[in-house]
């Protein structure tokens, strides 16, 4: 019989790496965030939110919020990714940027319902005068945000069992 040791031995080693969880967790959620942060600013460039609905063009039928990535901060913390978005970018992701709060744009307030008033009586169409372009996911993680996690962490997991083989 051969003397299994050396399997033993690296096969312990295998158990050790992964019980040391919080030794692989930073580095692998610095890559989740560094691959979310590349759906994001792909994300932007095409004009859709990250659960995949385009945003619509600017009154004057130009791309919104093209510079956006710069408002926008991903962060790895231990095990979380924290995703914040600052400045007036923050506010179109919300959907309250020139005075839209949401609903019919008859129900927004008084200064915002003379600014509208006058631009009807100016012969303009009427239009909701906000959207809500989503930068960051809400409460719930899209479809390709979580497919993205996956792939990474994956990729991750499968380079410690190839070392350990």
């Amino acid at each position: 019989m051969d003397d299994n040791a050396a399997g033993y031995a690296a096969l312990d080693d295998l158990l050790e790496k992964m019980r040391r969880v919080e030794d692989i967790e930073q580095s692998d959620t610095e890559a989740c965030a560094d691959a979310l942060r590349a759906k994001t600013a792909s994300n932007i460039a095409a004009q859709i939110d990250p659960y995949g609905h385009a945003w619509p063009p600017t009154k004057d039928g130009y791309p919104a919020l093209v510079n956006a990535m710069n408002a926008i901060k991903i962060v790895a913390e231990k095990t979380t990714i924290k995703f914040s978005v600052d400045g007036p970018e923050a506010r179109h992701h919300i959907g309250n940027a020139r005075g839209y709060h949401g609903g019919s744009y008859k129900q927004v307030g008084k200064h915002a319902q003379a600014w509208q008033a006058a631009k009807v009586a100016a012969g303009v169409p009427m239009v909701n005068t906000g959207y809500r372009r989503a930068l960051i996911p809400f409460s719930q993680l899209p479809g390709p945000f979580k497919a993205i996690i996956r792939k990474v962490l994956i990729e991750r997991f499968n380079r410690i069992f190839k070392e350990a083989a």
